[in-house]
């Protein structure tokens, strides 16, 4: 299918050439660029599709930097994604991004691990 961008009162939308011709004729408009390449890309169309976490998925470099960032050794970081894996597998969780979870993961758990200074439980 053929998409032209077409100009109607200062505003640039997309058509099907067929589409285009009748808008055309009937408000009077511009094709600007005939034709198109391709149809525009909408946000849900280049959104990353929510996926479960794959079986070979590990751990990378920066999650265990963000575990040491944070106070914690290299191992908290893998603990963290033992837990989430747990989670994720138990509930059947999809995700776009297993890297961002985790990453969220570990400063969630150094938050819980966090010492505190009032006897009420905050810092």
């Amino acid at each position: 299918m053929d998409w032209v961008l077409v100009t109607l009162a200062g505003v640039h939308r997309f058509h099907t050439r067929e589409g285009c011709e009748a808008t055309k004729e009937i408000l009077g408009g511009t094709v600007v660029h005939d034709p198109a390449p391709e149809k525009p890309h909408s946000a849900r169309a280049s959104k990353k599709q929510n996926i479960f976490l794959p079986g070979d998925y590990r751990p990378k470099g920066k999650h265990a930097d963000l575990a040491v960032k944070l106070g914690f050794d290299r191992a908290f970081a893998e603990s963290c994604f033992l837990a989430m894996k747990a989670w994720a597998d138990g509930k059947g969780e999809r995700r776009a991004d297993w890297d961002a979870v985790l990453s969220g993961w570990i400063q969630r758990k150094a938050e819980e691990c966090r010492p505190t200074n009032n006897r009420d439980g905050r810092l």
